[in-house]
């Protein structure tokens, strides 16, 4: 034990020789990393989950719209279902988008804040 010690400690002394300065006082940021990264996979998770029921059940609208434009004989149903269906085109693009965007932002999110020196903050002088 005493000799992992003194090895421990000469390691030390030979690091902060080499950067010509003392040994950092670094902050433990470990746990607010894995914090961050629950966070980011439960909003992945809970995301995923709502828009995709929101886009399955965009995709069974658009179908049924479809058969009901198919099936029309009137004009003004025929009117009114191409309306529906190009809403529900509109919705399950949008949704898309969503994903998307949800799923790049977390990640670009979760990469700013562990490129932050200490875990994050606005930093300062105190002035």
């Amino acid at each position: 034990m005493v000799n992992a010690m003194s090895n421990m400690l000469v390691k030390m002394g030979e690091y902060a020789a080499n950067r010509g300065s003392v040994v950092p006082m670094v902050p433990d940021t470990e746990p607010i990393e894995r914090i961050g990264r629950e966070l980011r996979d439960a909003l992945q998770i809970v995301f995923g989950i709502v828009l995709g029921l929101m886009g399955f059940f965009a995709i069974g609208f658009a179908i049924w719209v479809g058969f009901r434009l198919a099936s029309a004989e009137d004009e003004g149903k025929r009117k009114e279902a191409k309306k529906q269906l190009l809403w529900s085109i509109i919705a399950v693009v949008a949704i898309v988008v969503l994903i998307i965007v949800i799923f790049i932002l977390l990640e670009v999110l979760i990469d700013v804040a562990e490129d932050i020196p200490g875990g994050g903050g606005t930093g300062g002088d105190g002035l």
